[in-house]
């Protein structure tokens, strides 16, 4: 889905009271808590990365409640420029196995750049 631009079902992956936390300072980044603003959020990331994202995932780890992913990904952003970038994520589930706690690690100056 993510590879389309649609990010509907991660949305639907989180929990109502979740949160999703992006490092840096990018218009995008800081903590998004609860369901409505993480909605907010992706409508956001949606519409900067409109032609999909394309991701390698080189590893996962899962343990107890957490999932640790590592990536780089690839995008032509909306305004025609190509990003890359690698990083992590780092999911947390309830006891539902919705996502509680989204964090992810990347370099921010990467997506600046390509704004």
């Amino acid at each position: 889905a993510m590879g389309k631009g649609d990010f509907t079902a991660l949305i639907s992956l989180m929990a109502e009271d979740g949160s999703v936390w992006l490092i840096g300072s990018t218009p995008m980044s800081g903590l998004h808590q609860g369901k409505e603003k993480i909605e907010a959020l992706f409508a956001q990331v949606s519409q900067f990365f409109c032609n999909g994202i394309h991701f390698n995932i080189k590893h996962i780890l899962a343990e107890g409640d957490a999932v640790i992913a590592e990536w780089e990904d690839w995008a032509i952003v909306a305004n025609g420029k190509r990003y890359e970038n690698n990083g992590v994520n780092v999911f947390v589930f309830n006891p539902e196995g919705k996502i509680q706690s989204f964090r992810e690690y990347i370099d921010p100056e990467k997506v600046m750049k390509v704004m």
